[in-house]
């Protein structure tokens, strides 16, 4: 049974897990003889591991290295010396993993930029680098690229390894213009534009109608990296404010595991604690995202995917952002009146927007829903 290998996700994060969620559908309609394995950086939970109804297997930079340039001795015996054991059944359960593949998909969403180290970014190139080495052929599904600002030293080395493994695979998608220009630079031919692969790869099924009664507020931890967390956590408590003076049902709502405890700490800090208690903390999974959403007037969001899933239920949002992604989605909705850039947030038109929002959803919402109608499936898949 050959394998097609799947890399760029992991398991903690809902938006990875909606895009993992919605290749793997699609690939096992397209071949369901063949093996699904999802390739990832990182170690995950023995409960997600269990749970995951693929193969998971966790494959570090140096793998990757080893793998490339036929390194197994040289690593065995370092892991004999340092660590006392042996990996040579590892390494060779990874070479199989590529032997027997005859399909990548790179699901990254955004994993190939300066903005990450050099050594993810070398396990990305890698990724690629090995398909073409075992002969799989590749395609980077819908995300964002660049930039590739690089220092004097590093700038010829990184180019070179950028075009060497950019022109490889058969498919690549660009998802804003802004990063089919930054790729275009090291791929110039065979890039095409796309909307986000969740949203466009298959088209949303019709909702029965529901009473909208209640408001989602969806934050992310990287805001932090942008804003104070005592000023972000101030913003998303004026929100609450605002919503309640309404008479509006709210809830907290957190699309990865690691902003349950921004949510915590934005109750946390309501002066009445008995109104904290009122409002629910919900995870939200790839399984139940559009059906939570649905019943929803809209949503305050800095979580990409929960915007995704919104706007498939046809259900607006006023979104924190800062990356280009954000900006880019409004703005093919008609959106962009909604989003505020964190970088430069103002507590005043924040909530400016926010009753604007308010006093027009049900527009916004039948102009969401049009516009649902109109988007172009594109074929993904090799």
């Amino acid at each position: 049974m050959p394998n097609i290998i799947i890399t760029g996700a992991q398991l903690y994060n809902k938006g990875s897990e909606a895009m993992i969620y919605t290749v793997t559908s699609e690939l096992k309609n397209k071949y369901p003889d063949h093996h699904i394995l999802l390739l990832t950086n990182i170690e995950h939970d023995e409960k997600d591991v269990r749970e995951f109804p693929y193969e998971l297997i966790t494959l570090s930079f140096y793998d990757r290295l080893v793998l490339y340039f036929h390194l197994t001795p040289l690593y065995e015996l370092m892991y004999r010396v340092t660590k006392k054991r042996s990996i040579r059944k590892r390494m060779d359960k990874l070479r199989r993993a590529f032997l027997e593949a005859d399909q990548l998909y790179d699901i990254s969403g955004f994993g190939l930029s300066n903005q990450f180290t050099l050594r993810h970014q070398g396990s990305y190139l890698l990724n690629l680098l090995l398909a073409k080495k075992y002969n799989v052929r590749a395609a980077l599904l819908p995300q964002s690229f660049g930039p590739f600002t690089y220092s004097k030293t590093l700038k010829p080395f990184m180019h070179y390894l950028l075009r060497k493994a950019l022109s490889y695979p058969e498919k690549v998608f660009a998802r804003e213009s802004e990063s089919l220009q930054h790729i275009s630079a090291f791929r110039p031919d065979g890039v095409t534009p796309a909307m986000d692969l969740v949203l466009t790869n298959k088209a949303p099924e019709a909702k029965h109608e529901v009473n909208r009664e209640a408001v989602a507020l969806v934050p992310n931890k990287k805001l932090l990296n942008y804003q104070p967390k005592e000023d972000v956590i101030a913003y998303f408590s004026n929100i609450i404010g605002f919503l309640e003076s309404k008479q509006e049902n709210i809830s907290l709502l957190y699309h990865s595991r690691e902003d349950k405890e921004l949510c915590e700490e934005i109750l946390e800090s309501l002066s009445d604690q008995s109104r904290a208690e009122q409002i629910p903390v919900v995870e939200v999974t790839s399984e139940n995202a559009e059906e939570e959403l649905h019943n929803k007037k809209f949503i305050v969001a800095s979580r990409y995917h929960s915007i995704i899933h919104a706007y498939r239920s046809s259900t607006p949002a006023l979104v924190i952002g800062w990356a280009a992604k954000y900006k880019a989605l409004l703005e093919y909705f008609n959106q962009e009146r909604y989003h505020v850039d964190i970088s430069s947030l103002q507590a005043e038109k924040v909530m400016q927007q926010l009753d604007v929002l308010y006093n027009q959803w049900e527009q916004e919402s039948a102009a969401i829903e049009k516009k649902l109608k109109t988007l172009d499936q594109q074929d993904y898949l090799l």
